[in-house]
């Protein structure tokens, strides 16, 4: 017995099918049931492996800016309104005005000293801005005078980040050393969790992190008494690392698969 399955993809003009696979499971006879459907058999997994539907845009209506060329490689990007940051990995910077849609405008460029210190993320706080990676925080304020340096906490303060979740005047760090509290002048940090946190994200007024083993989901006034609301195992084989919150739900990204 065979079960055969045609995906065609048309463009929205009509016509002959741009894109056109066809996808067949054989199945013996005696590991049919009367009644069921032969691609939900056990058997079938061979065919659900090799089976996908291509999602496209044909043609493509998007507005494309002209490429900017850097002499860096950008590590992360950030943006907020009119404004984008793109982060080396050196801990430099560049701030970019968005509102003319033809050019893309260089606001300010923040140098600091050669060292060895790495960094691999960025956001914007306002008239702020956070860089974070495995030599701890810096914050950079935003004026008319240009960028400059207002605070910072280091490696063997606070450990190497892994995230960071904007809350009111304070930032939630993920760290090596725990979940952590700072406020935007990254004078001091407070732990609210010992275990190291190796992503985290906001979903409404839930906070969504993991462990490496676990996903766990809270709020910053259980937080406040080391608790949570729920705890998924997802096992070190899967290995959770990033957490992107959307509105209402999460994508956990592991080693290999994401959920």
């Amino acid at each position: 017995m065979v079960a055969t399955t045609r995906v065609s993809l048309y463009a929205e003009s009509g016509g002959e099918p741009v894109w056109q696979r066809v996808f067949r499971l054989r199945l013996d006879r005696e590991k049919y049931f009367a009644g069921t459907s032969m691609l939900f058999n056990p058997s079938a997994l061979p065919y659900w492996n090799s089976f996908f539907v291509p999602v496209a845009s044909w043609p493509n209506r998007a507005a494309l800016r002209k490429p900017m060329k850097f002499d860096k490689q950008i590590v992360a990007v950030d943006s907020a309104g009119d404004r984008a940051v793109t982060l080396f990995a050196n801990g430099e910077f560049k701030l970019l005005e968005l509102a003319n849609s033809e050019v893309v405008f260089p606001l300010a460029e923040y140098s600091r000293p050669k060292d060895f210190t790495r960094w691999h993320g960025v956001k914007i706080l306002g008239e702020k801005i956070l860089i974070y990676g495995e030599d701890g925080i810096e914050i950079v304020g935003i004026s008319k005078s240009g960028l400059k340096s207002v605070g910072a906490l280091d490696r063997q303060s606070i450990g190497s980040i892994a995230a960071v979740v904007p809350h009111g005047d304070e930032i939630l760090l993920a760290s090596s050393r725990g979940l952590l509290l700072t406020d935007q002048n990254s004078k001091s940090a407070k732990r609210l969790l010992r275990r190291p946190i190796k992503g985290l994200d906001r979903v409404n007024k839930s906070l969504v992190f993991t462990d490496g083993a676990s996903v766990y989901i809270s709020s910053m006034a259980l937080l406040a008494e080391q608790g949570v609301l729920e705890k998924i195992d997802l096992g070190y084989e899967f290995g959770p690392t990033r957490v992107i919150g959307f509105d209402d739900s999460a994508i956990v990204l592991g080693k290999a698969d994401a959920v």
